[in-house]
């Protein structure tokens, strides 16, 4: 009994240990003599350490919740495209490339040398002479095989997230559904997945069923088809910061230089409050068609465009086509014509 509880005592001071490592990430940086502090930042989190430089060379220690991207810059340096960061020992060498610090060598655990490796050849596809479909193809093909490969592999999730416009939706999907039961029922999978479903409804070329909602007074207005060549639809909704300030900021300007014969701009609000709803449209002084089921994501047409989030912008042309989904975009087209 004694043996077994020794054996046992053991056991648990290495799952101790194993749950207390964290990473040690080793830097050098390459022809930079200037430089004299280092930081890291890690992008999931939000958070920047620093630590000082001495005769090119810097390291990091601590602990990630789970691997992700961490980049670095010095005091001399903007940030780059960083390393794949995990609780291991990685060691990077960076140089200085147009005032980004980059790293150009990398080594470690496999997926930390994966996301090197991947991203130099993503970076040399989409820099190539191919056409915009070929990049694509070559892109989609790369991870594909990945994530074929390494299934459980955290990085393997990262990789379709990060890319799914250029996978597509359907794509992206199928490479989700070969990924381990961990990965697919995670939180960040769960978003994934809603993301992807907004996207093949309002994917460009795809037709928009058309549709009506109520007024600030309740009255009933059609939507789609507006009857004008272009409709650019804004979803938003009183509760969003980045909502109000796109009000604010983009769309009382956009409206007061558009040439309303050819363009229709409508606000839909994804409110549940009437009384917050109106007070948002007052205090922003939108004086264009602002229309709500106050239905927040249960109303008919939040399901039929499968928005989970906002601000989102979809133009419409005449015959109710998606030309674009983001207000940018959107513009320029409307510009352009």
């Amino acid at each position: 009994m004694k043996a077994h509880l020794t054996l046992l005592l053991i056991g648990l001071s290495l799952v101790s240990q194993g749950q207390n490592k964290g990473f040690v990430l080793i830097g050098r940086i390459v022809g930079d003599d200037a430089s004299q502090k280092a930081t890291l930042f890690q992008r999931d989190i939000a958070r920047a350490d620093t630590t000082p430089i001495a005769n090119g060379q810097f390291t990091f220690t601590g602990k990630v919740h789970h691997p992700y991207i961490a980049s670095v810059g010095t005091d001399k340096a903007w940030q780059g495209l960083g390393v794949w960061l995990s609780n291991d020992t990685i060691r990077a060498s960076f140089k200085l490339d147009g005032g980004y610090l980059q790293p150009i060598e990398v080594s470690g655990p496999p997926e930390t040398v994966d996301y090197f490796t991947n991203l130099n050849q993503i970076n040399a596809y989409n820099t190539s002479t191919l056409s915009r479909a070929q990049k694509n193809q070559q892109v989609a093909d790369l991870i594909s095989q990945y994530v074929v490969s390494h299934p459980t592999s955290s990085y393997s999730f990262f990789l379709v997230s990060m890319n799914s416009r250029t996978l597509g939706a359907s794509l992206s999907k199928d490479l989700i559904a070969r990924l381990s039961p961990a990965l697919q029922n995670s939180q960040d999978a769960q978003d994934l997945k809603k993301k992807l479903l907004n996207e093949e409804a309002t994917a460009l070329d795809k037709t928009l069923n058309g549709f009506s909602l109520p007024d600030t007074n309740g009255v009933l207005q059609r939507v789609l088809p507006s009857g004008k060549p272009y409709t650019l639809l804004a979803f938003w909704a009183s509760w969003c910061a980045p909502c109000r300030i796109h009000n604010r900021r983009d769309l009382v300007k956009l409206y007061q230089r558009l040439d309303h014969t050819r363009v229709e701009l409508i606000s839909i609000s994804l409110d549940d409050n009437r009384a917050a709803w109106v007070n948002a449209i007052a205090k922003d002084g939108l004086t264009w068609p602002q229309l709500s089921d106050l239905n927040y994501l249960s109303g008919p047409i939040a399901k039929q465009l499968a928005l989970n989030a906002v601000p989102q912008f979809i133009l419409v042309d005449g015959s109710n086509k998606v030309l674009a989904t983001t207000l940018d975009s959107a513009i320029r087209i409307i510009d352009k014509k």
